[in-house]
């Protein structure tokens, strides 16, 4: 479908060039509270699948970890579990 002008098409890549201008860095203050909620994280064997993970865990969020390899996966538990001790995984 070929761009129309007129129809909305060109206030929108306005609003969004505008909304770039205004980005603002990362405020830790910001983090919604997870403590106690479930959260599913694929791939949290490796990568940043791994590191959502352990950032859920220092937040206090009830981990899944559905992974493909069991023993990766028992690794990265084990890793999250010694630096979290109170990390609830399901």
């Amino acid at each position: 479908m070929p761009i129309q002008k007129g129809k909305g098409t060109l206030s929108i890549f306005k609003d969004y060039r505008a909304a770039e201008k205004i980005k603002k860095p990362l405020d830790p203050s910001d983090e919604q509270n997870v403590t106690d909620k479930i959260v599913v994280i694929t791939g949290a064997n490796s990568g940043i699948g791994k590191a959502t993970a352990f950032e859920f865990a220092k937040r206090g969020a009830i981990l899944v970890m559905p992974c493909r390899n069991i023993t990766k996966a028992e690794k990265v538990v084990q890793e999250i579990m010694k630096t979290y001790p109170n990390v609830k995984l399901v």
